[in-house]
């Protein structure tokens, strides 16, 4: 019986350990999407999913909140020249970009 319950502690214990973040997705990939017309459609949605998921929320330091009224291609024209003017930052997430681009054009302060 003390090797279960010890077990178990040990098994709750296991699920309740920080995550680390995963971020498959650089700036330079996000960059190149934006920059090919046969993959913008990548681009697009990712910004879009990004942008669904982030408006109105802090991230890290970052906080966005897009206006009523904006279009899919501003986003992707507001990001994509953010990318352009910051090469130095294409190795971090693209995430962290599309949150710091936003927020520089609609900060949530």
């Amino acid at each position: 019986m003390r090797i279960f319950v010890a077990a178990l502690v040990l098994l709750i214990g296991m699920g309740s350990q920080p995550k680390a973040e995963v971020n498959l997705v650089t700036g330079t990939n996000l960059h190149e999407w934006c920059n090919d017309k046969d993959k913008f459609a990548m681009c697009l949605g990712y910004i879009l999913g990004e942008v669904d998921v982030m408006d109105g929320q802090k991230y890290h330091n970052f906080c966005f909140k897009t206006p009523v009224g904006v279009t899919r291609q501003q986003l992707a024209n507001i990001v994509k020249g953010w990318l352009k003017r910051r090469p130095d930052a294409h190795h971090f997430p693209a995430k962290l970009l599309v949150a710091n681009a936003l927020d520089e054009i609609w900060p949530c302060r």
